[in-house]
């Protein structure tokens, strides 16, 4: 498949800014963003340029975590191409308006003098399902999102960190994945919500999920259509137990016979 051709599915989808498709998108930067013709150029840099959805901070956070999205992706762009001046003056102007901003060595880590930092969260996979054993839904929810996050890797745990062990949790116990999905949510902040939420689906698309699971996992989709942001993770979800509906398919038309 040509660059172009990648490129454009990348944009198509809510891939580019999504905080658990990061790692995969800065490596298919990397490997397509030499190979783009200049007239392709405009197309990627006009769309990071536009930055992710809102994180619903307060303004002087917004505008930092805006711009540094921003940032460390085209940052990466420069080390891979050259001669793309639009490019180098979009980096430029963030030097500019933010001379403090640093230059992440890798899009998921941070380096520190001991080596890669990775990112954390401030309880692990035990303590999560032990929060819902003990208090259902709504208790795992608060453990997960009433905690004090930092905004990098190397000043504590990050709400990113945290997403990434709700995520493992769940694929070692579906079945509080498939509890917490039919579970209303109460946040102020519904991009935490729909973060937290796409942990889950997440988890439960990798779980080894059995028969019986799979039909409330899709069922529990129908309420969620809405979120723009759950697109990626409620697709993956929906291919893997459409490869178990077909094989289902197949079984009753076999006995059909």
């Amino acid at each position: 498949m040509r660059a172009h051709d990648r490129l454009v599915m990348l944009l198509a989808g809510p891939h580019l800014y999504d905080s658990h498709s990061k790692h995969e998108v800065f490596r298919l930067l990397a490997r397509i963003a030499p190979n783009l013709e200049d007239r392709d150029r405009k197309l990627p840099l006009g769309r990071v340029l536009k930055g992710p959805p809102p994180f619903d901070l307060d303004p002087e956070r917004e505008e930092q975590r805006h711009e540094r999205c921003i940032f460390d992706i085209i940052e990466w762009l420069t080390r891979y191409v050259s001669g793309w001046d639009d490019l180098e003056r979009a980096v430029a102007a963030i030097r500019d308006h933010r001379p403090t901003i640093g230059v992440r060595p890798h899009p998921d880590y941070w380096m520190d003098s001991g080596g890669w930092v990775e990112e954390a969260a401030p309880f692990s996979t035990d303590e999560f399902v032990g929060a819902f054993d003990d208090h259902g839904p709504s208790g795992a929810f608060a453990l997960a999102v009433n905690q004090s996050y930092a905004e990098d890797a190397l000043d504590g745990p990050t709400w990113q960190g945290a997403c990434a062990v709700v995520q493992q949790a769940i694929e070692s116990r579906p079945d509080t994945g498939l509890a917490l999905l039919g579970e209303p949510i109460v946040s102020e902040n519904p991009v935490r919500k729909s973060d937290f939420r796409s942990s889950v689906i997440t988890g439960l698309g990798n779980a080894k999920l059995t028969d019986q699971q799979i039909e409330p996992a899709l069922a529990s989709l129908l309420a969620l259509v809405a979120d723009a942001r759950l697109a990626r993770s409620m697709s993956d979800l929906s291919l893997g137990c459409g490869e178990w509906c077909t094989r289902a398919l197949g079984v009753s038309a076999g006995s059909a016979r």
